[in-house]
C-alpha cells in the first residue's frame, strides 16, 4: 500500500455519515480523496458546508430513488453553481418505474443548466440509451465530463458512451457480477476510475471504522482490475489517479 499514490473514490458517499467532516478526514489520513455524491440538492446543501478538506469535492445529487425529494427547479438553480453535479441518472428498474417521468425531469432541468466542464456522475439502470439520449438533447454529453458509475447496461450502450468521451468508475461491488468484470477489463485506461459507492446508509455511524472499510475496498478493487488487465497494480494506480486528479481539478 505505502507504494501506491493517493487514491480517489470517484463515486461514494460521505454524507451518509453523521460526521461528514471527519469521515473526509480519516479518508484523507489513509491516503484517499475522491468525489463524495449526494442524493438531493438538501443534502448537497448540508455537506458542501462541511469542511471536506483539500482532497474531496462534493456534487449536487438527484438520485433517481429520490427523484420525488428533489424540487426540479432549485436543483437546476443549484447546478448551475457547481463544477461537480453527482449522482443522477435514471433507474428504469422495477421498482423505481412509477418516477419514471420525474426522473427524467430531474435529470434534464439538471444537465440543461449544467455549465462547461462539469463533472457529472451518473447512475444508469436499464436507461444508459435514454441516459445518453438526454445529455445529447441537452448538450451535456458535449460540453460535460460524464461518468457512468457502476456501469451495467448494454454492450451497445457502452460503445455508444466510449465513443461520446464517457468515463466510467468501477469497484468491487461492479466487479462481483461476470459482466461487470469483462467491462471493467476491456475499459480504455485514459476512460477508467475507481469507487466503492460506500457507505450504505445503514453501515456509516463510526467514520473511523467507516474510513478502514471504504479504504479496503478501494485496494480491493484496485487489487481486481490489476489482475483482470493484467498490469501492475502501483502503474494501474498511478493511471487511474492522475486522471481522477484531473478531473476534480486538483
Amino acid at each position: 500500500m505505502d507504494d501506491f499514490p493517493v487514491l480517489y473514490d470517484m463515486h461514494c458517499h460521505l454524507g451518509f455519515c453523521p460526521d461528514t467532516a471527519r469521515l473526509a478526514r480519516e479518508l484523507a489520513a489513509r491516503g484517499i480523496g475522491g468525489f463524495c455524491c449526494t442524493v438531493s440538492p438538501a443534502e448537497y446543501l448540508r455537506v458542501s458546508a462541511c469542511d471536506l478538506g483539500p482532497l474531496w469535492r462534493c456534487g449536487l445529487g438527484a438520485h433517481p430513488w429520490w427523484a420525488t425529494e428533489v424540487d426540479p427547479g432549485q436543483a437546476a438553480e443549484l447546478a448551475a453553481t457547481t463544477p461537480f453535479i453527482g449522482e443522477v441518472g435514471l433507474d428504469f428498474g422495477k421498482k423505481n418505474l412509477a418516477t419514471r417521468d420525474r426522473q427524467v425531469e430531474n435529470l434534464a432541468r439538471i444537465t440543461a443548466a449544467a455549465t462547461a466542464g462539469t463533472l457529472l456522475s451518473l447512475h444508469a439502470v436499464r436507461a444508459a440509451d435514454t441516459v445518453l439520449d438526454l445529455l445529447e438533447r441537452t448538450g451535456a454529453l458535449g460540453r460535460c465530463t460524464c461518468v457512468f458509475h457502476w456501469y451495467s447496461d448494454s454492450n451497445e450502450a457502452l460503445t455508444r458512451a466510449l465513443a461520446a468521451g464517457c468515463y466510467f468508475s468501477v469497484g468491487p461491488l461492479m466487479l462481483r457480477s461476470r459482466r461487470g468484470r469483462e467491462y471493467a477489463r476491456q475499459l480504455p485506461l485514459d476512460r477508467l476510475l475507481l469507487e466503492t459507492d460506500y457507505p450504505s446508509e445503514s453501515d456509516s455511524s463510526d467514520p473511523a471504522a467507516t474510513a478502514a472499510t471504504m479504504s479496503a475496498a478501494l485496494h480491493d478493487g484496485l487489487l481486481q482490475l490489476a489482475g483482470l488487465r493484467d498490469t501492475d497494480p502501483v502503474e494501474l494506480a498511478t493511471s487511474v489517479s492522475a486522471t481522477s486528479e484531473r478531473l476534480l481539478a486538483l
